[in-house]
């Protein structure tokens, strides 16, 4: 089983004044540094099998605006359970009976942070006198999840379901047998450690969302979709460059000379919740980061409306569809390509995979690193252009559904191919030579069939 990388949590000791000055950017990195660690619970009812999930404020300075669990910091002299305890009262100020039963542990020794995360049951749906730190609450079915969620609250659906799962399924059968079976201590008490915790960040939603809502609102839902497809078209499927392709300079109008645009989207997220379009763009990008969302427009990666201009680049591209006022367009295929003459250039001809090169900094004398990456897998490697030597540093396939699909395999077919069109030499250095044996014999065997020599340099 895996487990929850918990993050910041709102500060609510005399430290408070010194969390309230970092920036959103800052919060997202850090857990807090004294020691105490954290604790979070997650209210499930007897009576219904349902959650009880909590609404985070537009006044909480990290993801405001998601749902959630429940929690918060460790005080002085406190134990996580009396910590959780303190914590029900605060949020909920319910007093009824409940049963505290122990999760899971996340550790992480590099900054001596610590999260103790809790199922906590009562007997009935009870309704929550809300403090200020949420603005509202919901019971819902296992799986009629709202959105957006906190980074948190899908962390434990994905990776702790499954035992929350039997417990529900144990409350809706009623059995005699229930407390008894919950009271077990689990098998094996797994405690997770990390020094490179979770990357999310909640207001990267929210400024696609207000590029949609800014864009095309009053083009009603269909219309904002259309918007968030060109987007996704653009980030060729990935969710994770859609923040940078919306931001990008003059691409957008609603970033249009904004310096500032993840406080400027927080900051309107508040202004706006309530607002109808506005659900529905966030609805729109959150099926997009799931990759749910059907694309309406046929590919296109531009749009405009015709009533008002008619671009240039329209001449050079096919027009896919009409959306609401928009006309939506993408590339000709059919138009013949200019010869490839860079090294980003003949490494997007060879597309098959959706692949990218990023030429990344320099690490040495005249050596640069670069990245290929597709959506899958990625390979990282040096190249000294003096000597047309290219170092292999690294190829991996990150998620583990993805492995052993010929991912990695196709990639580094692309990087020989890079090797070779450039009368390069390929340097493997310590990566095939001290335990990653498993790609040493591909990598002889991909020399061969591209014709790319195999230097050994010396090292330590």
């Amino acid at each position: 089983m895996k487990f929850l990388p918990y993050k910041l949590y709102l500060n609510e000791d005399e430290d408070e004044d010194e969390y309230n000055d970092l920036d959103s950017s800052s919060i997202n990195k850090k857990y807090w540094d004294d020691g105490r660690g954290a604790v979070g619970g997650i209210f499930i009812a007897e009576d219904t099998g349902r959650i009880l999930l909590a609404h985070r404020s537009s006044e909480v300075d990290f993801e405001p605006l998601t749902w959630g669990t429940w929690g918060g910091k460790i005080d002085k002299n406190e134990s996580p359970e009396n910590a959780l305890i303190r914590e029900i009262k605060e949020e909920t100020k319910y007093n009824g009976n409940y049963k505290i039963v122990y999760l899971w542990t996340f550790t992480d020794k590099k900054y001596n942070f610590k999260c103790h995360n809790y199922l906590i049951l009562v007997p009935f749906q009870f309704y929550p006198r809300l403090n200020w730190e949420n603005d509202n609450f919901k019971w819902v079915e296992w799986g009629k999840w709202p959105y957006p969620m906190h980074f948190g609250l899908e962390e434990l659906i994905k990776n702790a379901g499954q035992s929350l799962i039997k417990i529900i399924e144990l409350i809706k059968q009623k059995q005699s047998n229930m407390h008894e079976s919950i009271d077990m201590p689990p098998a094996i008490v797994q405690v997770v450690s990390t020094t490179s915790p979770k990357t999310y960040n909640i207001t990267n939603e929210y400024i696609l969302a207000a590029t949609l809502w800014k864009e095309a609102r009053g083009e009603g839902e269909r219309g904002m979709q259309a918007v968030m497809n060109v987007i996704m078209n653009r980030a060729k499927g990935d969710f994770k460059k859609a923040k940078d392709i919306a931001l990008a300079s003059k691409q957008f109008s609603a970033w249009n000379n904004i310096s500032n645009p993840e406080q400027v989207a927080l900051t309107f997220a508040k202004q706006v919740k309530n607002d109808e379009q506005w659900k529905q763009a966030i609805k729109i990008v959150y099926q997009a980061s799931k990759g749910n969302l059907p694309d309406i427009t046929k590919g296109a990666i531009c749009y405009f409306n015709p009533k008002l201009l008619h671009p240039s680049w329209m001449r050079s591209m096919i027009k896919t569809t009409e959306i609401g006022n928009h006309s939506f367009y993408k590339p000709n295929n059919t138009i013949k390509k200019k010869k490839s003459t860079s090294m980003r250039e003949e490494i997007e001809t060879q597309d098959l995979n959706q692949i990218t090169i990023q030429k990344k900094s320099l690490v040495g004398d005249g050596i640069w690193e670069y990245e290929l990456k597709t959506p899958k897998s990625y390979l990282r490697y040096r190249y000294e252009p003096v000597a047309r030597i290219f170092y292999l540093d690294n190829i991996c396939t990150p998620k583990q559904e993805d492995k052993n699909k010929g991912y990695a395999k196709s990639l580094l077919e692309s990087f020989f191919r890079l090797i070779k069109k450039y009368g390069g030499v390929l340097d493997t250095g310590p990566y095939t030579t001290s335990g990653t044996s498993y790609i040493k014999h591909v990598v002889e065997r991909l020399s061969k069939q591209y014709g790319v020599r195999i230097v050994k340099g010396n090292y330590d």
